[in-house]
Formats: structure tokens, sequence, C-alpha cells
């Protein structure tokens, strides 16, 4: 029969449900696999858990060998029995101790750590967005060249600390024909390439800035 044909089987409601108790592993469809599986994944310890128990398990059995020398030792010194009791209280009282109070312990550190990362990444991103505020606020967006105000800005700064600078003033000559003939988006393409020629050739230690309009400075 053709899949078409099958496409034409009536469909009984409401659809059997199979009983998966009533089958072994091996009898289990692809389907009832991936439902185990995902069954399986909710129900297992996440790692945060398993770290915790992992380090309240070493600490605890750290803490039973620990009553246990230093019990023996000193009922030996004071010749003392070590009955059946002896032992019991050794094992008994450092795991009902030591087993909550390892794991509070260490539950805490995990929270105070996991509160760290955040902050740090946190930090992080306010600090790349802090980054990326200033540079759009201090550069021109088309050209990526100092802004007007940064850069006199700047030389402001350079003046009051009585350093000098030479200035170089660019300004493109016949560029509102660009414009005009070509239209503004070729002329915003010309601002850019002479931008990117001057970052090429400029000496180390030169900013550049882009004033108005078709001006750009040099410092």
């Amino acid at each position: 029969m053709s899949p078409i044909g099958n496409c034409r089987t009536k469909l009984k409601f409401p659809l059997p449900v199979p009983d998966l108790r009533s089958r072994g592993p091996n009898n289990l469809s692809r389907t009832d696999n991936v439902a185990f599986s995902a069954s399986g994944y909710k129900d297992g310890m996440t790692p945060r858990t398993k770290r915790i128990l992992g380090k309240s398990i070493v600490v605890t059995i750290i803490a039973v060998v620990a009553t246990f020398g230093l019990s023996f030792t000193a009922r030996i010194a004071l010749q003392m029995p070590i009955d059946w009791l002896s032992w019991v209280e050794c094992t008994v009282i450092p795991i009902l101790i030591g087993m909550p109070v390892g794991a509070y312990i260490f539950a805490q550190s995990e929270t105070i750590q996991d509160t760290c990362d955040k902050l740090e990444k946190s930090y992080a991103d306010l600090k790349e967005a802090h980054d990326r505020f200033t540079f759009v606020t201090s550069h021109d967006p088309m050209t990526g060249l100092l802004s007007r105000g940064e850069f006199i800005a700047r030389m402001n700064r350079k003046r009051d600390e009585g350093e000098c600078d030479t200035l170089l003033l660019i300004d493109p000559d016949h560029f509102s024909l660009i414009n005009d003939k070509h239209g503004h988006s070729k002329g915003d393409e010309t601002l850019v390439r002479i931008a990117k020629a001057l970052v090429i050739r400029r000496a180390q230690g030169t900013r550049l800035a882009g004033l108005a309009g078709k001006s750009s400075g040099s410092c």
C-alpha cells in the first residue's frame, strides 16, 4: 500500500496509552527512551548539589577519623575501656553534626560564589556599555574620527597642561560638487575614504577629528 493509502486509516479516539511498566528496558521504543532520559535528567542532581554533597562527605569523613583518633588516644592514655558505645559515638556524632553543618556552609559558599560571578559579569557588561557609550559620544558615527567637541576639549586640556601641539586643518576642495553631482551618499562615502586615508597615514600620537561637514582636524 502506498503512503497515501496509509494516511487514510481512521484514528480511534482516545488513543491508547502504552503501559511502560509492563515493558522491559529492551522493549522500549525510541520515544519511550527519550521520555525516560528527560525524567532521569529532571530527577538527577545538579552540579551545584553534587559539589555540596561531595565536600560535605569529605569533611564528615575527616571529622569521623579525627574523632576516632582523639577519642581512642584519650581513652588509651586514661586507661579507659574501648567498648561498642565508643565506636558508635565516634561514628554517629560526627555524621549527625558534620553533614548538616558542612552542607550549610558549602551551600552558602556556593551562593556567595554564584553572586560574585553574577556581579563580575554585570560589571563587565556595564564596563562594555560604558566604553561603547563613551566612544559614541566622543566620536563621529560616520567616519569614526573624534567629534568636534571632544577634539576641542582635548586641545584645551593640552593647552592647560602647557603642551605645544601642531594643528593641521584639512578641507577637501570642490567637495560640494560631489554632493551635487552624485548625491549625499557618495559624499558621505568620500568623507569615510578620506578619514581612512588619514588614519592610515597619520604619525603615532596624532589625533584626528571631523570638525564640521567636510573639514577635518589633526594635531
